[in-house]
């Protein structure tokens, strides 16, 4: 006879949910981010970006996801007719 877990041992025999899994490193990335962002040169650049945008007749994309978010938005639009 194959030999069982008593039941109050499988609940720590699961694995964690994915959620739980890498909640913590998702955290420490978005952190990370957060800093990289902050830095001084990410501001220059970012600044830099949006002023060449501006100059070259594009006033909606300044921001670094502006096009990305506007053209699924567009794409969302399409695909809800």
């Amino acid at each position: 006879m194959p030999c069982r877990p008593h039941p109050c041992c499988c609940a720590r025999l699961q694995p964690p949910r994915e959620g739980e899994l890498f909640a913590a490193l998702k955290e420490e990335a978005f952190a990370v981010w957060g800093q990289a962002m902050a830095d001084p040169a990410a501001v220059a650049a970012r600044t830099a970006w949006g002023a060449c945008l501006l100059d070259a007749g594009y006033p909606r994309f300044v921001e670094r996801f502006d096009a990305q978010n506007w053209i699924n938005g567009q794409v969302n639009a399409l695909q809800a007719f």
